[in-house]
C-alpha cells in the first residue's frame, strides 16, 4: 500500500525533500528510473511560514519526470496524459499568465508579479522568495494543477477542474472549498491563469 516511504526515504538522504532518487526503493519493491527533482522548500510548520506568492516552494527541474517513476502510464499513454506536462510552456502561454490577473483583469497582470502560488511553475531561475512569473523556458509541470499529498478536489487537484466559477469549489465536492485567490465573486477556474479563456464564459442559469 501507498505510504510516506513510498516517496520519501526515512533513513534520509541529500535530495529535496528526502525523495528518492534513481534506483531501488523500499527494498527493492520498486525502482525509480528518475532522478529526485530540484527544488526548494519552504520551512515546514511555524519555521517556515504560510505558503504565498513571495513565499513558496522553489520548483527549479525535474518533478514530472520523477512523478513518471511511479505514473509513467500517464506520460506514455495519450488517451491519459490530456495536458503537456515536463515541457516548456513556450511565449504564448508565459505572456498570458503574466498578464492574467484574474477574470475580472485578463490583461493588466505586471510580469515582475505575475507568480501565482496556486499555478506554479519550474524554472531554474526560481527562488522561495521569487516573484516574477514565467518566461517560455519555464516548463508546465504535474504539480501546476496538482498537489502531491492531495487536496478536497478530485484527482488531487489544486482547484476543483469540474466547476465553472471558484466560489462552487467545496460545493460541487462537498468538501473544504480552496481559496479562491482573487477574491472575486466571478473567478473562473485557474486553467485560466494559463488558456484565459474567461472571455465569453457566460454562465447560463
Amino acid at each position: 500500500s501507498l505510504g510516506c516511504s513510498s516517496c520519501h526515504d526515512p533513513h534520509r538522504n541529500t535530495n529535496f525533500r528526502l525523495l528518492y532518487g534513481i534506483g531501488e526503493v523500499q527494498d527493492g519493491l520498486a525502482t525509480f528510473d528518475n532522478a529526485a527533482p530540484e527544488a526548494i522548500g519552504i520551512g515546514l510548520g511555524s519555521t517556515g511560514g504560510s505558503e504565498s506568492n513571495s513565499n513558496h516552494t522553489a520548483y527549479l527541474s525535474g518533478m514530472s519526470a520523477w512523478c513518471a517513476n511511479c505514473h509513467g502510464d500517464y506520460h506514455n499513454n495519450t488517451t491519459k496524459l490530456i495536458h503537456p506536462s515536463g515541457q516548456a510552456i513556450g511565449g504564448t502561454i508565459a505572456n498570458i499568465y503574466n498578464l492574467y490577473n484574474g477574470t475580472v483583469d485578463l490583461t493588466g497582470g505586471n510580469p515582475a508579479t505575475a507568480y501565482l502560488a496556486a499555478v506554479p511553475f519550474e524554472d531554474p531561475s526560481n527562488t522561495t522568495t521569487s516573484t516574477a512569473g514565467p518566461t517560455a523556458t519555464s516548463q508546465v509541470m504535474c504539480l501546476s494543477c496538482h498537489r502531491a499529498h492531495a487536496t478536497s478536489a478530485a484527482n488531487a487537484g489544486r482547484w476543483d477542474f469540474s466547476v465553472t466559477l471558484l466560489a462552487e469549489d467545496g460545493v460541487e465536492s462537498g468538501s473544504y472549498a480552496i481559496p479562491n485567490p482573487y477574491g472575486n465573486a466571478n473567478q473562473r477556474s485557474l486553467c485560466n491563469k494559463c488558456h484565459a479563456k474567461d472571455a465569453g464564459d457566460e454562465i447560463i442559469p
